[in-house]
């Protein structure tokens, strides 16, 4: 990855400017300003490579404007990362899915969901609440015709969306513990989110496993099975999950647009039932390729 002395300098000014300590404001991209990069992106449940990239940057810009500053005036703000695609391929996630037992829809111009634990910007990664370290890929089945080449069959696309899908940190949370979806599959359809915003909500129950996160290993969970609210919504664009969870699975907000956008051309196709498969990352066949590049 290419990172002009611009970008260095103006990420070493922003992260002294919070509290961390790059070294020289130099542009070198060296070993004291990679371990702040480390410190900074562990601290807000970034992959922790020392690499100031695009996410990276966007998420030190937008802590910097909750606090009031500006983001160094060497070079603009980031852009806000969007949806990408995704080195995992469809085939490879939907034999995942098929191999557990569950559906897979493979109508034209339908979409399957797979949420993803501990899985972040192409990266398995040690799963932390209350920030947006998950992914949820939206499978799309791509219409194959007669004219189509051998070559360009099964030209199907993921799309990969940053997320959440374990609940944020709440200020009351439920006194039998808070809400985890189990990993499983499970039936959504389109709907509104506490009746007011576009989301994917419950069209079949689900099974949650209820502890308090502070001490996951000190009690037994609480396995319940049911209709609770637990739908795929917008989050917040912030750092935090916070309140934007209970449970739910959550895109942080400004991806949102972009995935609705999916799921109602999907409802216009006909597609009414959309499967939300959830999954952990150590499920991935990838995972040891990521271990054998040091990730």
């Amino acid at each position: 990855m290419l990172i002009n002395n611009y970008k260095i300098r103006s990420v070493q000014k922003a992260l002294i400017s919070i509290g961390y300590n790059p070294g020289p404001v130099d542009g070198i991209l060296g070993n004291r300003t990679r371990q702040a990069v480390r410190h900074f992106q562990s601290d807000h449940g970034l992959f922790s490579d020392g690499i100031p990239g695009e996410i990276t940057r966007y998420t030190l810009a937008t802590l910097l404007r909750e606090r009031g500053s500006e983001f160094p005036p060497e070079i603009e703000e980031p852009v806000k990362p969007t949806f990408r695609e995704v080195e995992i391929e469809y085939h490879t996630l939907s034999e995942i899915v098929r191999n557990r037992g569950f559906p897979w829809a493979i109508e034209n111009d339908w979409i399957n969901l797979v949420g993803i634990r501990g899985f972040h910007q192409g990266n398995v990664v040690e799963n932390r609440f209350d920030f947006y370290n998950d992914t949820i890929l939206v499978a799309i089945n791509q219409p194959e015709s007669l004219e189509t080449s051998p070559q360009e069959l099964h030209q199907n696309r993921l799309i990969s969306f940053v997320a959440s899908v374990d609940p944020g940190r709440l200020r009351v949370p439920n006194p039998k513990g808070v809400a985890h979806l189990e990993t499983g599959f499970y039936r959504y359809q389109a709907g509104k989110h506490r009746g007011r915003e576009p989301a994917l909500v419950q069209a079949g129950p689900v099974t949650v496993l209820r502890y308090f996160d502070d001490t996951p290993r000190s009690m037994i969970p609480v396995k319940e099975t049911g209709w609770f609210g637990i739908n795929i919504h917008k989050g917040g664009s912030g750092e935090n999950v916070g309140g934007w969870s209970a449970g739910c699975q959550v895109v942080r907000g400004d991806l949102w647009n972009s995935i609705i956008a999916i799921i109602k051309e999907a409802s216009e196709k006909g597609q009414k039932i959309f499967g939300y498969t959830l999954i952990e990352s150590s499920e991935l066949p990838i995972l040891p390729d990521l271990k054998e590049q040091g990730h």
